[in-house]
């Protein structure tokens, strides 16, 4: 809230100052940081004892594998748009709740090195992923229900889309060949 005063009156008034966009802007952050206290206030572990799938040595396989799964992952959640953001919003707390698992069942040894050295750029490209997908849904209703249209905002959203798809690969090179040897 922001305390203004009327130019014209001089009468002081509150604003609140979170416009619609800046709340669609944290969204996904508040939503992944939402999954996270989930997983760890309830200290559910959907982990399963076996690995469904042997272990790949070949690290270019892996890495392929993983920086396949995870822009699969930003490209469901930019679709999201279709949904006006709900299925972009559903997606970002599932990541952020699996974060949270890890981070409650991982032991303190291994969280540092082995898993926060990649998983926080990867939760930011996803969360991005986010932002990108709340904006186009603000530009997809603006053109729907307004006459009036900001076109600006595509230079954004192609800027924060290609922000998104670095982290992505990045955070795949330091999984694969940081973080599992």
């Amino acid at each position: 809230l922001v305390v203004k005063r009327d130019e014209f009156s001089g009468e002081f008034f509150i604003q609140n100052s979170m416009s619609k966009r800046s709340i669609f802007r944290s969204l996904p952050v508040v939503v992944f940081l939402l999954g996270i206290s989930v997983a760890m206030l309830f200290k559910l572990n959907t982990f399963t004892e076996g690995a469904t799938e042997p272990l790949i040595y070949d690290t270019g396989v892996l890495f392929k594998k993983i920086l396949l799964n995870n822009y699969l992952v930003c490209v469901t959640i930019v679709l999201g748009f279709l949904t006006f953001g709900l299925s972009s919003v559903l997606t970002v707390f599932y990541n952020g709740y699996i974060f949270g698992i890890c981070m409650a069942s991982l032991p303190i040894h291994k969280i540092g090195y082995h898993f926060l050295s990649y998983s926080i750029l990867e939760s930011l490209g996803f969360i991005i992923s986010g932002q990108v997908a709340m904006a186009i849904s603000l530009l997809l209703y603006a053109s729907l229900f307004q006459k009036d249209v900001d076109q600006t905002k595509s230079r954004v959203i192609v800027k924060k889309s290609l922000i998104s798809i670095t982290l992505i690969f990045v955070a795949a090179i330091i999984e694969v060949y940081v973080s599992i040897h």
